[in-house]
This record gives structure tokens, C-alpha cells and sequence, in this order.
């Protein structure tokens, strides 16, 4: 009994003890840290496109919300999709106006009819977001775009709209009533792309057709979207927009390069001092063009419309574009500023007939202005304010080329739009790749040797440290 006592006393014993009490508070901590981090639900969002993370343009958004927001989300109980509960998840995180609730709509139908039109029916999966007496139901198949690939004559999802649907419904319930654009109909236009259709409607706006050959702009008219007609306007069209414009009128011009003349349709530019130029743009400075000289990269010029495109370093992609000429007569009370440029190094071929793309005599000397903003003013009873964009490439509105430059296109398109009616510039969320955001940012054996070394390495090689510590001292 006394050699127990005696060894208990032993310096060697007490090293050990106090080592082997390290090596346990160690391992505990280690334990309970992984512990309250489940309970908290803290977690990395490693995937390349954040799809389980609020983009930092929502998150600012949602900073200025001054209104209460009810998100209700019809999940069936533990059916809930993991990526969607945990975005609208960070919906409430991100502000203290934004309130997140599940209705099962097997055991709440009534609440579910509540909001639903005479004959309509909501799926499971869609989300209602109310404020106020205002609402707006984002149905389960609005969240995802489908695609069909002709080569394997099979269907794909091509992106996820999860967090520009339930972004632009939070800016739709609190930001007041759905602007009104009309298309310009009446001398086969070239269409608005309706993928395209679809991001300004995500932006709260509502895009409808207007035949000026025979009809006169109707009166809810917000803004004009004007593309490339087949023929010339003719001098009623031309008088219609014109008046428009002069009424506090706003428009959008994706016109371009073309053979054909359009007099009249011109001379609505011209009496606000632009015309579109009779030249092809080529690019001669290799950093500004992709492919080929006439697919131009170019450059944003820093503006309300422009700043988030420089700030995340984004180029728009502009085919088959010409120049933005600024007339060396125009009322002193218009304002032309372009937005986006070519290089110094670039001209302007007019000769269709030329064999060679190589710059020759006669060509029009660069930089040319690719996209402009045009702001007039003028009073007679009252104050009046007309506000242009116009862009020099109808392939602006091409699907192929806005995915090429990852969206930026179509984003420039919708802050135009934006900036026209006064909106807030950066409310556009665009849409999410499934198959970037898929990949993460290690692989499988990566993953799977970060848990074998969390898990079974770290805690066996901490003990294993502790022993021996333990032994050595005990036998010193």
C-alpha cells in the first residue's frame, strides 16, 4: 500500500498524468467544437458557384428593405430540398425584415388556396412571398430552366432561378407596382430573345407588344424597347415615337451594322443628336476582339449603368457592331455619354464590296462609341425629361453570345432598363449554373481524406503523442 502512495507521489507519475489530462481536454475540445458547430448549423459553402449562398448584390439589396417580409415556403414535412431551405435561410440571416416560414400544403391546403387565382393550383416546392397586402407566388417549375440538348434529344436543367425569383418577388412586394415595357411591333423586328423576356421579368417588369404601324403608344407605356426592323418606319411611326419621347418618354435602341437604310427610323436618333454609323466596326487590338475582329470585347466606361460591370471586371461581347456617331449639331440641352467603347485601335470598314478586313484608305478612324446613354430635357408647361439607350449590336440580345460572356449581356441589357425607369442598377440576380456550382472545390479522395484525417487521424496521433510522453517520463 505505501509503494502505491509512494508512486502516486512520484514526479514521473505526475508528468504522466498531467499529460495524459492534456491530451483528454484536447480531444474533448475537439469533440465539443464539432458539436455546437452542427448545432449552429455553421457550415463553408464550398461549391464554385456559392448555389447554396446569397449572391453579395442580394445581400446589399436586402440591406435597404425598410418593409416586413413573409417568405412561406411550401415544403412537404422532410421532403425539404436541403439547397432551397438553406437559401432561404440565409434570406433571414441576411435581414431582420425577412421572416422565413415551412407550410406543409398537406396540412395547411386552406392557407395555400388562400393566395391561389380561381382555377390555379400550386405545387409543392413553391414559395409565396408577402408584405403587406401585396404578394407574389413563385411556382415550383419558375425556379429552374430547362434546356434541350438536340444532340442526345434529351432535356437539362440550364440553371437554377432560386435566388432571382425570391429576390426580385421581395423587390416586386415592397418596391411598388410592375413597369410596363413595350416591344416595338409592326415591321418584323427582330424578337426580343423571351430567356431574356424572362431576366426583365424577374426584375419586375412586364414586357408587351406594341404595332406602331397602327397603333399609337399606349398610355401605361414605361419604356420602348426598339430593335432592328426588316423595313423602315414609317413617318407615322417615327412622329409616334417622337412624341413619345418628348412626353418624359423612355426607350431602348439594339439596332446595328446593316446594309439597308432606315431614314426615318434615323432621324428619331438624330433629333437627339446620334446616328448610327454606315461602317462596320473592326477591331485591331487583339485584346478587344474574340475569335474574329468583328466579335468585339469592349470596354465599360464608368457610369451608374457600368460601375458593377467594371467593379466585378465583366466585358460585354458585341458582333457585328457599328459606331455610335455623336452629330456635330444637337440642342444644347442634350447629354450623350457613352458607356461602352472599343479600342484606340480600331475603324470602320463602309465598303461591303472590300475583299480584305485589313484597315484601308477611307476607313473611319477609332475609338468608336459601341453603346450610349442620351438624357434631353426642355420645358414648356412643365418640366419634360426623355432618357435613351442605344446600343450598336442587335446581337446583344443573342442567347449564344450572352453566355459567352457568362451573362454580362443580357445583365447590361436589364441595368439599361433599370436605369431608364430610376431603378436601383444592381438588383439583377442572375440565374445559376447547376454544373459550375456542382463542382466543388476538392474532389471525392480529397473529401474523403479530410474526414479520415478530422476524424481518426488528428485524435489517434494526439493520444499516441500523449503516450508517449507519458512513458518516457515515466521511465526517466
Amino acid at each position: 500500500m505505501n509503494k502505491i502512495i509512494a508512486s502516486l507521489k512520484d514526479k514521473r507519475f505526475r508528468y504522466g498524468s498531467f499529460s495524459t489530462a492534456m491530451v483528454l481536454f484536447v480531444i474533448a475540445l475537439f469533440l465539443l467544437v464539432n458539436l455546437v458547430a452542427g448545432q449552429l448549423n455553421v457550415s463553408k459553402d464550398l461549391t464554385q458557384n456559392k448555389m447554396y449562398s446569397l449572391s453579395r448584390y442580394t445581400k446589399e439589396f436586402l440591406g435597404t428593405l425598410e418593409k416586413d417580409v413573409t417568405i412561406y415556403a411550401l415544403f412537404k414535412t422532410g421532403q425539404e430540398n436541403l439547397m432551397f431551405k438553406q437559401l432561404l435561410e440565409e434570406y433571414a440571416a441576411s435581414s431582420s425584415h425577412i421572416s422565413v416560414v415551412y407550410r406543409d400544403p398537406v396540412l395547411y391546403p386552406a392557407f395555400v388556396e388562400s393566395y391561389a387565382k380561381p382555377d390555379e393550383s400550386i405545387a409543392d416546392n413553391s414559395v409565396i412571398v408577402v408584405s403587406g397586402n401585396k404578394h407574389k407566388i413563385i411556382h415550383a417549375a419558375d425556379m429552374v430552366t430547362y434546356d434541350y440538348d438536340y444532340n442526345t434529344w434529351q432535356q437539362y436543367v440550364s440553371s437554377i432561378d432560386i435566388e432571382p425569383q425570391v429576390s426580385n418577388a421581395i423587390n416586386y412586394v415592397t418596391l411598388g407596382e410592375t413597369s410596363v415595357i413595350y416591344s416595338v411591333t409592326g415591321n418584323n423586328e427582330i424578337p426580343v430573345t423571351a430567356n431574356l423576356v424572362k431576366q426583365l421579368e424577374l426584375s419586375n417588369y412586364e414586357m408587351r407588344e406594341a404595332d406602331l404601324l397602327l397603333n399609337e403608344i399606349p398610355g401605361d407605356c414605361d419604356i420602348l424597347f426598339i430593335t432592328t426592323p426588316s423595313r423602315d418606319w414609317s413617318d407615322d411611326e417615327a412622329e409616334r415615337v417622337l412624341k413619345y419621347l418628348q412626353n418624359d418618354g423612355r426607350a431602348i435602341f439594339l439596332l446595328g451594322y446593316s446594309q439597308s437604310l432606315y431614314p426615318t427610323m434615323n432621324s428619331v436618333l438624330a433629333a437627339y443628336g446620334v446616328a448610327l454609323g454606315d461602317y462596320i466596326v473592326i477591331e485591331g487590338d487583339t485584346r478587344y476582339y474574340m475569335g474574329n475582329q468583328i466579335t468585339l470585347i469592349g470596354e465599360f466606361v464608368p457610369g451608374d449603368v457600368t460601375q458593377n460591370f467594371i467593379d466585378k471586371r465583366y466585358v460585354p461581347m458585341m458582333y457585328q457592331a457599328t459606331g455610335i456617331d455623336v452629330l456635330p449639331l444637337k440642342k444644347t440641352s442634350t447629354k450623350i455619354e457613352p458607356l461602352i467603347v472599343t479600342s484606340p485601335s480600331a475603324y470602320g470598314k463602309s465598303n461591303p464590296e472590300s475583299e480584305t478586313i485589313n484597315k484601308e484608305p477611307g476607313d473611319t478612324e477609332g475609338p468608336f462609341n459601341l453603346a450610349v446613354t442620351v438624357t434631353d430635357s426642355y420645358y414648356t408647361d412643365t418640366n419634360h425629361y426623355t432618357k435613351m439607350v442605344v446600343l450598336s449590336s442587335i446581337y446583344m440580345l443573342s442567347e449564344g453570345y450572352n453566355n459567352a460572356v457568362s451573362g454580362t449581356n443580357w445583365e447590361f441589357i436589364v441595368n439599361s432598363v433599370n436605369w431608364l425607369q430610376g431603378q436601383d442598377t444592381s438588383i439583377y440576380i442572375p440565374s445559376k449554373s447547376p454544373y459550375s456550382s456542382a463542382q466543388l472545390s476538392f474532389n471525392q479522395a480529397q473529401a474523403g481524406m479530410m474526414a479520415l484525417v478530422s476524424v481518426i487521424i488528428l485524435p489517434i496521433a494526439i493520444i499516441a503523442a500523449g503516450l508517449v510522453i507519458w512513458f518516457r517520463r515515466r521511465h526517466n
